[in-house]
């Protein structure tokens, strides 16, 4: 669906203010002192805004954005310099889980990330070496720079599967054993 340019413009607005009342200095200081190194405030914000549920569709509760509604709405994350993982999970998990996801992951986990109490992080970066493997329910290998995946509590990880050689995704629980970040 293509969205409107009035509602593209709400949007940018919308964050603009936030950001400006709530990103100066001292606060963008004090939020990266924090251990999550962004602000738990601001992520259930961006959720009742609706930041978070821009990518999904009306029927999940969303705004049904295009790509031109979440560029508008990622100009002002960088441009304020907005350190909450926006782009992680509300851009490329949310977007990864309603491309491959079975209907039954995105209806467990769509309205979590909508509501801000998962955030995903992508994993698909091999950075040269050889692809993780999923081999009988388990993963073997590793993933560098996933872009938040020190405060996700899922991983959507990139591998091979060890019989068919297929490319697959597994999500990882960020705490599970053997996970370390």
């Amino acid at each position: 669906m293509a969205t409107d340019l009035d509602t593209i413009a709400m949007l940018r607005d919308s964050a603009a203010r936030y950001a400006e009342d709530n990103y100066s200095f001292h606060q963008r200081w004090a939020a990266l002192e924090r251990p999550e190194g962004y602000s738990p405030q601001a992520w259930r914000d961006f959720a009742e805004f609706g930041f978070l549920a821009l990518r999904l569709p009306e029927d999940a509760g969303g705004l049904d954005g295009d790509a031109v509604a979440v560029g508008a709405l990622m100009e002002i994350v960088g441009a304020r310099l907005l350190m909450e993982p926006f782009l992680a999970s509300a851009v490329l998990g949310t977007g990864l889980l309603l491309k491959q996801g079975s209907a039954a992951q995105q209806a467990a986990w769509l309205p979590q990330l909508a509501d801000g109490s998962l955030i995903l992080a992508v994993a698909d970066d091999d950075d040269g070496a050889a692809p993780c493997v999923a081999d009988g329910g388990r993963l073997r290998g590793a993933k560098t720079g996933v872009l938040h995946g020190d405060v996700a509590g899922a991983l959507l990880v990139s591998a091979r599967d060890a019989a068919s050689g297929e490319a697959v995704v597994l999500r990882v629980a960020a705490d599970a054993a053997g996970v370390s970040r």
